[in-house]
């Protein structure tokens, strides 16, 4: 007997639950600079597309817990002191990239919950970090290490931002999102080997515009 209350009870709960779950995917556009530039800055930015799944668990009317992962690319683009063959593009891109995982709040500001406000942090994987750009044929003496991998492996940031519900009807949920993404500790800027006791970081921010479509179970 207790058994069969015990199963009742647990799939009571699960009901419960999945009724105020949703998952989907989200995709858009996403624009990122370091510290290095001002943020009014538009040449050295790295300019690509963004791409995540998400899961939200509604906490209450007016509250949605939010989770996923995400495919972050960050990055910058400058010209180097390199010279080039004639037709070649002196430009090198600096391509940072993770694997997010955010924990988020959404928090709706108006009485039709369609306007929202977005607060969170998140942890990064990082599976590429490079810095691409054409061979030399002279210039200066300055290296441009290509491989950035050994200087830029767990990510953690914060995310602000805000959201419009553009359409809810049948179980389906359409946002348009603008989020921005810092990060507090992108890249070493200094090798731990060489100066273990004064270690710098290369901050990121990305700012991202998306759209967002969930299903709720």
């Amino acid at each position: 007997m207790k058994l069969i209350i015990t199963f009742g009870l647990s799939i009571v709960i699960s009901m419960g639950i999945a009724q105020n779950f949703s998952v989907g995917g989200e995709i858009g556009f996403i624009t990122s600079k370091n510290d290095d530039y001002k943020l009014s800055t538009i040449e050295n930015r790295r300019n690509t597309y963004y791409i995540g799944v998400n899961g939200n668990y509604k906490l209450s009317d007016r509250f949605e817990l939010g989770t996923g992962l995400s495919y972050l690319r960050q990055g910058i683009k400058h010209e180097t002191c390199y010279i080039f063959d004639e037709g070649v593009k002196n430009e090198l891109i600096r391509k940072i990239d993770y694997i997010m995982l955010p924990t988020l709040v959404n928090f709706f500001i108006d009485k039709n919950k369609k306007l929202y406000g977005t607060l969170g942090i998140y942890n990064g994987l990082n599976i590429n970090a490079v810095q691409e750009f054409p061979d030399p044929i002279g210039g200066c003496e300055i290296y441009y290490a290509k491989d950035l991998t050994n200087r830029s492996k767990h990510l953690i940031g914060g995310t602000v931002g805000m959201g419009y519900r553009i359409h809810h009807r049948d179980r389906i949920n359409t946002n348009i999102n603008i989020k921005y993404h810092q990060g507090f500790n992108n890249i070493i800027t200094q090798r731990r080997d060489l100066y273990p006791f004064n270690v710098g970081f290369e901050q990121y921010g990305s700012l991202v515009i998306s759209i967002s479509s969930n299903f709720s179970l």
